[in-house]
């Protein structure tokens, strides 16, 4: 056990670790808020009492302090080809959900993802952080499973039917679907989605379309969000007359961006050769040219929600996961 702070035997996050709670819950019971159950914060108190822990004031006036402060989660495993990068979207939320916990007088600790449990459970206590919000998945669905009981956080991501926390998130089914039957309108024939099917969000949005679109389809794999991979994967295709596709489904505006770019480059016109929707509307996606047409999700509205119900989290309320709604925005492509 670690010993930084308390009388020099266990720290808070020790006895969390025991009792198979957060940092959060600990402190509460210990101050005997009543959010906490009476059993919970019985059996806290007892083990404290059992393993000598006695906080001292000095660590109790920091950790008030540091109650104030959110960890808000996002990869930033690099960028480039076949590297995952933080999309444009997740910039947009992070000015919202930035936004709401500041009027709320919190603090923001900018976090990258962890490997493990362990390793969230230690970065999170080390810097005093006593919520924190994930800014998408990032096939992390069995981490963020068995961090759920031990910290209070919320997710912007696929809302899945088994997962055991608070998710936030567009309904991703039916903005696939509305760009299927799009292309379909249309006319075209053969649609090409692009993205990585491996999250969530992108197989849900991927699924969606195949109900949209009764023409054939195929999938070209880009991980993460990344503009450069998808420029390059795209125009290879392209170039290829015989597995030409007359319709694009990019998974965000950005590889949007990158699917117009490649067509430009290889002689194909959008949308007169190659019909172009992309995902999440972000404000570059309205001047781009051309002006691009994408599903609408509502990231003022997420950001709010997600930090909603994060407070509700730390005050031991159980939050509902919540989906929301999509809209097809026509535009040029």
């Amino acid at each position: 056990m670690s010993t930084d702070e308390g009388n020099g035997r266990v720290t808070m996050a020790d006895i969390a670790r025991i009792a198979g709670v957060s940092v959060p819950t600990v402190s509460r019971a210990l101050r005997n808020v009543d959010t906490v159950g009476i059993e919970t914060r019985q059996r806290i108190q007892a083990l404290a009492a059992e393993h000598g822990f006695v906080a001292n004031p000095a660590a109790q006036a920091l950790r008030g302090v540091a109650s104030r402060k959110i960890a808000i989660i996002i990869d930033f495993t690099g960028k480039g080809p076949g590297r995952a990068s933080p999309d444009a979207f997740v910039f947009e939320l992070l000015a919202d959900v930035a936004h709401a916990l500041t009027i709320r007088d919190f603090e923001i600790a900018l976090s990258p993802r962890e490997p493990s449990v362990e390793r969230y459970h230690r970065h999170l206590a080390e810097i005093g952080a006593t919520g924190a919000i994930f800014l998408g998945q990032g096939g992390q669905q069995e981490i963020l499973q068995q961090l759920a009981p031990r910290f209070p956080f919320v997710v912007y991501g696929a809302v899945m039917p088994d997962s055991v926390y608070c998710t936030v998130g567009s309904d991703n089914l039916a903005g696939g679907e509305l760009a299927g039957r799009e292309l379909q309108r249309r006319g075209c024939r053969s649609a090409l989605l692009l993205g990585d099917p491996e999250t969530d969000q992108v197989r849900l949005r991927f699924e969606g379309f195949a109900a949209g679109f009764a023409g054939g389809h195929s999938t070209l794999p880009v991980r993460g969000f990344s503009y450069e991979g998808a420029y390059q994967a795209l125009k290879e295709r392209l170039q290829s007359a015989d597995d030409r596709p007359d319709g694009v489904f990019a998974a965000s505006d950005t590889l949007a961006m990158a699917v117009i770019r490649a067509a430009r480059e290889v002689g194909v016109k959008v949308p007169d050769d190659l019909s172009v929707i992309g995902y999440n509307d972000i404000p570059q996606s309205e001047i781009f040219e051309p002006p691009i047409t994408t599903v609408r999700e509502d990231d003022h509205r997420a950001g709010s929600l997600l930090v909603e119900k994060l407070m509700q989290i730390r005050d031991g309320v159980r939050a509902s996961s919540a989906r929301l709604g999509v809209s097809l925005i026509v535009r040029e492509t």
